[in-house]
């Protein structure tokens, strides 16, 4: 007669049921990483940029010290963007005021830019300023445009672009991107904005810098 321990069968009861839960909860939290994790996909990436990249960007600035005035606008058409190409079109028209004389055009610029996002190797914020119109320094409670650049490779020269009717190939180009205050800059290369670009980059199978870190 085979005679059993009950203690030990009830105690190896107790540790298949606590295995089992403590399995399903390994799994659970793995799942919920795993979705967490998850990046936009490609058409929402695009679908995102499309909807949120600015129309219309204004600045104005004033000179301390005299009467000068100016007024920066870059007016955006929708963003196109077609496999790996982004595409912007955009008008830029800086006029200034200054001793009785209103509405004077400083700057008059029509571009157009197609932008390999397969090629580009970076992207950046940069802040701008009035194209020497106002300096930075000189002005008062003044806002002033900020650009994304994007930038291929050292060496190379793929990206399109169009001044005035001129096209030209360059190896980076910078785009408005919004507006910023000297007292307080943004750093816009937080913006989900700024992300979703740089996502879609990835997502073109673009390179990254060289890198030794």
């Amino acid at each position: 007669m085979v005679a059993f321990d009950l203690t030990v069968i009830e105690m190896n009861g107790i540790y298949m049921i606590i295995k089992s839960v403590v399995t399903a909860l390994v799994f659970l939290v793995g799942s919920l990483a795993a979705v967490a994790q998850e990046k936009p996909t490609r058409d929402q990436t695009v679908k995102y940029i499309i909807d949120n990249y600015s129309r219309e960007v204004k600045c104005m600035a004033g000179h301390r010290d005299a009467f000068l005035y100016a007024d920066w606008r870059a007016s955006i058409h929708p963003v196109v963007i077609e496999g790996h190409v982004m595409k912007l079109s955009y008008a830029i028209l800086v006029t200034q005021d200054v001793s009785g004389e209103y509405g004077i055009i400083k700057k008059n610029e029509k571009w157009s830019v197609d932008i390999d996002l397969s090629r580009i190797e970076r992207i950046d914020v940069l802040l701008g300023d009035y194209y020497g119109v106002i300096a930075k320094n000189a002005s008062d409670g003044a806002t002033f445009p900020a650009y994304i650049r994007f930038a291929m490779a050292q060496g190379e020269n793929g990206i399109r672009q169009v001044l005035n009717g001129k096209e030209t190939l360059v190896n980076q180009v910078d785009v408005p991107f919004g507006a910023y205050q000297l007292e307080a800059p943004p750093n816009l290369r937080k913006s989900q904005l700024f992300k979703a670009i740089n996502h879609l980059r990835k997502l073109s199978g673009a390179p990254e810098p060289l890198s030794f870190d």
